[in-house]
């Protein structure tokens, strides 16, 4: 029949100032992900990250 695609896969990583990945978020949806990554990365300030 016809192509299949795969489409788009979003993934967002969160990076310390070390260069290293602290939270990664695969297979994202835009609707409400900025609210909960800034809620992590609240979190991880906290927690010394």
């Amino acid at each position: 029949m016809g192509k299949e695609y795969m489409g788009i896969v979003r993934t967002t990583l969160i990076v310390n100032p070390n260069g290293e990945i602290v939270k990664r978020y695969d297979e994202v949806k835009t609707k409400g992900h900025a609210d909960l990554v800034l809620k992590d990365l609240q979190e991880l300030k906290k927690m010394g990250h």
